[in-house]
């Protein structure tokens, strides 16, 4: 449903989004504590355990010959696994345990001057907090990768927007809630903040 033009409407619609947002919120994360939601794939059956000789001797013996590839992937190379990948879709679960994955390391493409203000850690822009991304992915999964303006489902990539519901500049003390977040296709983004760019 889209949010209503009227101003009280509008409001009593975002506490009902908020409300319904902690639930789901809420309702996660109690599946994560108790075991019965695993946002990683672990292998217990393989944890712990040796390789046997034999299995290295596998191992060596299918690697022999082939040569490693030194610097970086030549166009015919990224060619080639841009068309292998294309049309596949990640799950949200996918989604997930990449994100726990590299959560916490650091982006290179991110210099230390745009991280720190005058070598005391603070950030100069929230957005390269790394709760930010963790956030985003919390409310995207809490949402199903679903619009809460047109309902368009299954988003992804760059059509997959976390929208602060209020602005994470004005309240920020409310920049990573889950429950201030909501997700919203590209294009309806662009209508609720006209600053982002056209997708």
């Amino acid at each position: 449903m889209p949010a209503p033009k009227d101003p009280e409407a509008r409001e009593r619609w975002l506490q009902r989004l908020k409300e319904n947002s902690r639930k789901a919120t809420e309702a996660l994360m109690k599946g994560v504590r108790e075991g019965t939601v695993n946002l990683s794939r672990p292998r217990p059956d393989l944890e712990g355990k040796p390789r046997t000789e034999e299995v290295k001797d596998k191992i060596s013996a299918s690697l022999t010959g082939r040569s490693i590839p030194k610097g970086p992937p030549s166009q015919e190379t990224k060619d080639k696994i841009s068309k292998a990948l294309t049309g596949q879709v990640m799950s949200p679960e996918q989604r997930a345990m990449i994100s726990a994955t590299l959560t916490g390391r650091p982006n290179p493409a991110a210099s230390r001057t745009k991280l720190l203000k005058n070598g005391t850690g603070d950030y100069l822009d929230w957005r390269y907090d790394p709760r930010h991304p963790q956030w985003t992915l919390a409310v995207k999964t809490r949402d199903n990768y679903t619009c809460h303006n047109c309902r368009k489902t299954n988003l992804e990539g760059r059509q997959c927007h976390a929208h602060h519901i209020k602005s994470g500049d004005d309240y920020p003390e409310l920049r990573f809630e889950i429950s201030n977040g909501m997700t919203l296709c590209a294009a309806c983004h662009v209508l609720l903040e006209p600053r982002i760019r056209k997708p």
